[in-house]
């Protein structure tokens, strides 16, 4: 009797498991990856502009770079690597939401699921992206191949050369909850009907709101961690988020920290109008074939 108890619980645990934690899948890592290639070839261009303002004359930009080309200097790790980025992003994101919802799937979320599922897809690529943002922001300014630029930073500092600023930037990166519920709302709101059912339109004012909100909120944030990891390798002008917070407060006051702000605006809503139609729209076009039973 005692064995056939511990089989019925050990079976009814399982099923219990099931609608509690979903079984993880690849289908949120297949969709960021392909919505984040479409992400970046819209907006790397005046990603560039908003460094060079961000960071202004201080640093210097090579001479005799001037011209279309210049504006994509950098974009060799970003392009390697945005991919696989956004493919951990949302693969984090679609697999915690749905773990976190009471039907088992993202579109049952509740917003507050969604914060901390964007939150947790943001905090796991926080390692892979500050490096890349790290030697991106060098490039951009400096120039420079992607392999010289990595060596400079390892030879000056090892691997905490490419983590300058960090601190900022986890938190930057989690604030993709915010992020993430804003779409979602946005999604609701215009559309009371089913997800699935959600047309195009109302997805991309949706994700142009996203984008829009996500960086009004974190670009001081954004403006600091630039200048921060626009040092050189082996220069520190800084030794911490608050003396270079107070440092552009008193060379621009409030304003300096949304130097650049247009240019960010101006990327965002393509960005995210494009980015997260992409991914809904390819989750939904390959859900049928990981989640069968559900199509």
């Amino acid at each position: 009797k005692a064995t056939v108890s511990v089989l019925n619980w050990a079976a009814a645990w399982r099923v219990r498991r099931r609608q509690v934690m979903p079984e993880f899948t690849l289908l949120g890592f297949i969709s960021g990856s392909i919505a984040g290639a479409v992400g970046l070839l819209i907006g790397y261009p005046l990603d560039t502009l908003k460094v060079r303002a961000q960071v202004g004359t201080s640093v210097a930009t090579p001479e005799g770079k001037a011209g279309v080309r210049a504006l994509f200097r950098g974009a060799s790790a970003p392009t390697l690597t945005a991919g696989a980025i956004q493919c951990l992003n949302f693969g984090v994101y679609e697999n915690v939401a749905r773990g976190l919802s009471a039907t088992g799937t993202v579109e049952g979320a509740r917003l507050q699921d969604v914060l901390v599922a964007g939150a947790s897809g943001g905090v796991a690529i926080s390692v892979f992206t500050c490096p890349q943002q790290r030697i991106k922001i060098h490039q951009q300014l400096v120039g420079g191949s992607l392999v010289s630029c990595a060596k400079q930073f390892y030879h000056a500092k090892g691997v905490l050369g490419f983590y300058r600023a960090y601190s900022l930037h986890v938190l930057m990166e989690a604030c993709r909850g915010v992020y993430m519920m804003t779409y979602v709302a946005t999604k609701r709101v215009l559309h009371s009907g089913p997800d699935e059912a959600c047309p195009l339109p109302v997805r991309m004012v949706a994700g142009a709101s996203a984008g829009t909100i996500g960086w009004c909120i974190v670009y001081p944030f954004d403006a600091c961690k630039a200048v921060l990891q626009a040092d050189r390798a082996g220069a520190t002008r800084f030794t911490s988020v608050y003396q270079c917070a107070y440092f552009l407060y008193r060379e621009g006051g409030l304003a300096r920290f949304f130097r650049g702000f247009g240019y960010t605006i101006l990327r965002a809503g393509p960005v995210a109008a494009s980015l997260l139609p992409t991914y809904d729209l390819t989750l939904k076009l390959l859900s049928p074939y990981f989640h069968p039973a559900a199509s």
